[in-house]
């Protein structure tokens, strides 16, 4: 994944803080592989840039180094990337607490399932619902974890609903 390259340069240039693969790709991470149409970057950008335009220094960099933009993802070799910046706290402490692994010899951070499904819980769209079935019913999810997570960002009304 070329992206993962072009993540760590932009960490090492500072034009992003720290950034972690989220969304269904890091689905596919914990459970058995299904198309996605792109790889979602939860990115933690520096204080001091545009409130109006957050992601304004990684599009600076993709026209510089010949990434094309096509509507919110940026074409990176053969990945069809999108930059999310994180806005909340809840996604603050998923890419803080994003888990390591390897791909083509290079680390990147993941964000983890039980992060995934409080994301997917906030965000409350039907095709998050599903990845949170896919994950439950795929992957040892730690329900200690879980909770803790739910309860300090307070979606446990959320998920009782989910789970109704």
């Amino acid at each position: 994944m070329q992206s993962i390259k072009v993540v760590q340069d932009m960490i090492s240039k500072g034009i992003v803080l720290d950034a972690a693969i989220g969304g269904a790709t890091a689905v596919i991470f914990y459970t058995e592989p299904f198309s996605t149409e792109d790889v979602d970057f939860f990115v933690i950008i520096p204080e001091g840039g545009s409130k109006f335009l957050p992601l304004d220094g990684i599009y600076r960099y993709a026209e510089q180094h010949g990434f094309k933009a096509s509507e919110e993802h940026i074409l990176i070799g053969e990945d069809k990337v999108q930059f999310l910046p994180v806005f909340s706290k809840l996604l603050e402490d998923a890419v803080a607490n994003a888990s390591l692994y390897d791909v083509d010899s290079m680390q990147v951070k993941v964000l983890s399932p039980e992060y995934l499904i409080a994301i997917a819980l906030h965000t409350g769209r039907h095709k998050d619902f599903l990845k949170i079935r896919l994950l439950l019913d795929q992957v040892k999810i730690n329900k200690q974890k879980l909770t803790s997570i739910l309860r300090r960002h307070k979606l446990t009304e959320a998920w009782k609903k989910f789970n109704a």
